[in-house]
């Protein structure tokens, strides 16, 4: 699902910001730290009480605290965000792995959406519904759904059909199957017209338009078309339209041919998707084309100080560690437990996690992975979405258990 554009929660501010608010003169006109100070009719964060809370607690926060943002990535270049990034010291540009950590060149963290040769960063990923609908489709495409056999099918069947009604891709077979339909009304017209006009060429849109029939199968071929045939000048050439339509058709049926015949490009990355263990693959690229979203979000958490933006970030002492394992589109379950773990074993006390989707078929992997968060004391910020459901009565995660019948695959 697309990305949720996120804020960090209150908690987070409670459990890292550093006092870092400046005083303010009466005649200031403009408050470049006003998300800071105010949580009532402008949303903010209300860091302003956090302090004071924080100050009577005789609670001091630790600088320098690793939050580690699983994203896009990061352009590790913005003047803004640089010197917020988190380094590897023990790691060096020498295509080694220094640390011994299983991950060569991690020096601003890791990219699990690349190759481990850096020529392939995977950008887009489509939704999981449709991702698990291609992975089923070979198997079940000709499968019939009447009465009898849905009284018998067996749950990954059930499970395939809510899949393909997720992906929507129902609309778009039937859709191919109408521009089949009117395919077969330009063949027809097209004979017709060969016939009312023997040895005639470059027939025109009009001259279809004038023959004389009224006989059922041509009254549909014309109503078919209708539309097309209305669109535009008359004198265009016919063969000009059938040959647009047969385009706009062999594109339909190449993309569903594709469905089976495309393998998902994350296949790629080299390790097996279903085993959790197999975590050490992709590259150190963090700043790859798609890295906006992360940005966003690694400049909102902290964002530094300077003479021309005053605007900073909820906590600018933080160092951010850049873990790249969400695509345009649905993350994969894989990615997301490995980038958690990764996080943790390199140092991140808090973790960012601006993602979310409906169906997850390996979320074992990623509640294993949230457990192993918590016995490291490494606190994880889910975003709540954009689409307004109340996660205290859905809870998503639970629901994302795999549905399809099958315990390892």
């Amino acid at each position: 699902m697309k990305r949720k554009w996120f804020i960090l929660p209150y908690v987070l501010v409670f459990c890292v910001i550093n006092i870092f608010a400046q005083s303010k003169k009466p005649e200031d006109k403009f408050m470049p730290e006003w998300h800071l100070l105010f949580n009532d009719s402008i949303i903010g964060t209300n860091v302003s009480s956090a302090l004071a809370w924080l100050q009577s607690q005789k609670l001091k926060p630790k600088k320098n605290t690793i939050v580690g943002v699983i994203d896009s990535g990061t352009d590790t270049t913005h003047l803004y965000i640089q010197k917020a990034l988190w380094h590897n010291k023990k790691e060096k540009h020498n295509g080694k792995d220094n640390d011994k950590n299983g991950y060569k060149g991690d020096v601003l963290g890791w990219n699990f959406l690349g190759t481990s040769d850096g020529s392939f960063n995977m950008k887009s990923a489509g939704t999981e519904e449709f991702r698990e609908f291609k992975r089923l489709y070979p198997k079940y495409k000709n499968y019939p759904t009447d009465s009898a056999t849905m009284a018998n099918a067996s749950p990954e069947f059930i499970y395939y059909l809510k899949m393909k009604a997720g992906a929507r891709i129902e609309s778009y077979f039937k859709f191919t199957k109408y521009l089949q339909q009117q395919a077969n009304a330009y063949e027809e017209l097209t004979k017709r017209a060969k016939s009312a006009y023997p040895g005639k060429d470059s027939l025109r849109v009009i001259d279809i338009m004038n023959i004389d029939a009224n006989d059922s199968l041509f009254n549909i071929s014309v109503q078919l078309i209708a539309i097309d045939l209305m669109n535009g000048s008359k004198d265009r050439l016919w063969q000009t339209l059938v040959d647009q339509h047969n385009a706009k058709l062999n594109q339909a049926q190449t993309r569903i041919k594709s469905i089976e015949a495309d393998k998902d490009k994350r296949l790629l990355m080299g390790d097996d998707i279903h085993n959790a263990s197999d975590r050490f693959y992709g590259n150190p690229d963090v700043m790859c084309d798609d890295y906006f979203h992360g940005t966003f979000v690694a400049g909102i958490i902290a964002a530094q100080p300077n003479p021309e933006n005053k605007m900073i970030g909820i906590y600018p002492t933080a160092k951010i560690m850049t873990i790249r394992a969400v695509p345009e589109g649905d993350e994969y379950d894989k990615d997301i437990a490995s980038a958690i773990r990764y996080a943790v074993d390199n140092g991140a006390k808090i973790i960012n996690m601006s993602f979310g989707k409906q169906t997850s078929p390996d979320a074992d992997m990623v509640e294993d992975a949230i457990h192993y968060a918590a016995n490291h004391d490494v606190l994880l910020v889910m975003a709540s979405g954009n689409n307004g459901t109340d996660c205290d009565k859905k809870n998503l995660l639970s629901a994302r258990t795999r549905q399809n019948g099958e315990k390892n695959r």
